[in-house]
């Protein structure tokens, strides 16, 4: 029987120094950071050290995790719209089908109203500009995107790109395979702002085909056998926007999100219907309202047997200006099949104009996903196979936050000690075929972050360490225990270069043996012929580095991107 679970915690915001952060808890990389790194968003989002990004293969599936708690850790949202597939077993979203080139920017932040996975969310905001893309490069990797913008009579946006490449996944280090990966992005919005109304229609469709080994769960090795995947996710968006000035808006939609996915025996659908009423009200330093209320109704097809789930959601956040201290109080209500009042405080100080403090003490929740609580499939006897557990619990996270930056004009440093205390940890066990709660698993650690300007370049340091201490034997060390993101870009007259290091040590695979660790070099040169013509050569891991973050597949060596962009 469904019951209500009210989540309470608080949040504080307060500016920053840097191009990459703006408020505590929240990161972003910009349109030239993104092209800077990789047409790829597996490697733009490697740069953010408390995100780690996991592949079958160099284009296989692409998930984040987030400090070692799990694939369902994060969700992503691409212009307002959660992209989560809840007929997923994760609850997660396969971001690789998503291209670069549609992208102004990614924000990583972790207070999102409408966050689902324990309050971390991966915000995708589309480009704004018009502009003709074409690259090619390594594994007969080719993409060609074009962007338009007008504001004339009313603000339109449109994208469509097309990515090709034959891949490089391998389905043993003895056996090299390549594998081909396509995939078609076509988004497009329109608005019109009448007065104090805006309504705006949205239409993305995110297409992808690809060609990867099968796995054998018994064997626990890839079949060499090129299954065929097809990934269609089609999203369309009808709402109506009211805003008076800066200090009172209101946003109200209907969005619906079909998703199919099929492989060689395995077929799934799923359709979501949300409801969503954002409003905001800045009236005092006391009362800077935003909430959000939204309801959700889920259906899947696995194998031909459905599952349906209709979900309520409510959260309010009113953020207080005390002088040196910003305190956000956050309320968030959702239709649970358990019941707990998770809880938290956070305190932020200005010590002085480089100086501030904020330490979190908070709780949260991490619902299991449809697939999860209702899930099965049809045997090749035509059997069927419940792996769903209807009584599993969410995943509960108690953890204490403290974040100490020190900031100048040109330069800032950020470190950010954590403690997570994750129960009910949500897995599937091979024995019982049935997803289960894991007790309690403990991770500790800090995550550091440094920028400066010096000698004409520009520095940024990440690097997080993080233990988990756990002596159950089922959970696996996925995420490493060290990792480093360092770059530095200079600006030479029409020049723009960018030398990237990327550290990640070994972690545990799903069979429990050791994957190495690697040190990964990038070099990426922006030359700016005019205005309206810029080209970009990335050369990725220069000195051919063999390694692996998915046991027995290996990822992509030496490799050479070029790509010219026109901007009228």
């Amino acid at each position: 029987m469904n019951s209500t679970m009210l989540v309470i915690f608080f949040c504080f915001s307060s500016n920053l120094f840097t191009q990459t952060i703006n408020i505590y808890g929240k990161k972003t990389q910009n349109k030239e950071e993104i092209i800077s790194i990789d047409r790829n968003l597996h490697e733009s989002l490697n740069i953010y050290p408390e995100i780690d990004m996991y592949t079958q293969g160099d284009q296989g599936i692409a998930q984040p995790s987030l400090n070692g708690l799990g694939a369902n850790s994060i969700t992503t949202i691409l212009d307002g719209i959660k992209l989560n597939d809840f007929s997923d077993i994760n609850n997660s979203s396969q971001l690789q089908f998503i291209n670069n080139s549609a992208l102004e920017s990614l924000t990583y932040s972790k207070n999102h109203l409408s966050s689902s996975s324990f309050g971390n969310s991966l915000e995708l905001a589309l480009k704004d500009e018009t502009s003709l893309n074409l690259l090619y490069g390594s594994n007969n990797t080719n993409e060609s995107s074009l962007n338009f913008s007008s504001n004339d009579w009313f603000d339109f946006n449109f994208h469509v790109s097309r990515h090709y490449s034959d891949g490089i996944s391998q389905a043993d280090v003895k056996n090299p395979e390549s594998d081909s990966f396509e995939n078609i992005n076509f988004f497009t919005k329109a608005s019109k702002t009448i007065d104090s109304l805006t309504p705006y229609i949205k239409f993305y469709l995110i297409d992808g085909k690809q060609e990867l080994d099968s796995y054998d769960f018994m064997t626990q090795r890839p079949i060499d056998s090129n299954q065929s995947t097809q990934y269609q996710n089609l999203i369309s968006s009808l709402g109506l926007k009211f805003q008076k000035k800066k200090s009172r808006s209101l946003d109200l939609s209907y969005t619906i999100n079909s998703l199919e996915r099929s492989a060689d025996n395995f077929e799934s659908e799923s359709r979501s219907k949300n409801l969503n009423l954002d409003l905001k009200f800045n009236i005092h330093p006391f009362f800077n309202i935003k909430s959000n209320l939204q309801y959700i109704q889920n259906k899947i097809k696995v194998s031909n047997i459905t599952y349906n789930e209709n979900i309520f959601g409510f959260s309010f956040l009113n953020t207080l200006n005390l002088k040196d201290f910003l305190i956000s109080p956050f309320i968030k209500i959702q239709e649970s099949n358990i019941t707990q009042i998770p809880f938290g405080l956070s305190v932020h100080h200005n010590f002085s104009k480089e100086v501030s403090s904020t330490l979190v003490l908070a709780k949260e929740t991490n619902q299991a996903s449809l697939y999860q609580k209702q899930g099965g499939f049809i045997d090749i006897t035509g059997n069927l196979i419940t792996v769903g557990n209807p009584n599993i619990k969410g995943e509960k996270l108690s953890k204490i936050d403290w974040e100490f930056s020190y900031q100048k004009e040109h330069s800032k440093l950020a470190i950010t000690p954590f403690y997570y205390w994750l129960e009910d940890k949500i897995f599937f066990n091979s024995t019982t075929f049935k997803y289960l709660n894991q007790e309690k698993s403990k991770h500790f650690g800090a995550n550091l972050s440094l920028s400066s300007y010096l000698f004409y370049s520009y520095f940024n340091l990440n690097y997080r360490f993080l233990k988990i201490a756990n002596n159950n034997p089922l959970f696996i060390k996925n995420s490493p225990e060290h990792k480093l993101h360092l770059n530095i870009k200079q600006k030479v007259n029409k020049f723009i270069f960018n030398t990237q290091l990327e550290f990640k040590d070994s972690i545990q695979s799903f069979s429990g043996n050791i994957l190495g660790s690697y040190l990964l070099m990038h070099f990426n040169t922006t030359f700016k012929i005019s205005k309206h013509l810029h080209l970009d050569i990335n050369l990725h891991n220069i000195f051919d580095k063999k390694y692996q973050d998915v046991e027995f597949y290996n990822t992509k060596g030496f490799s050479t991107y070029a790509s010219i962009s026109f901007y009228p």
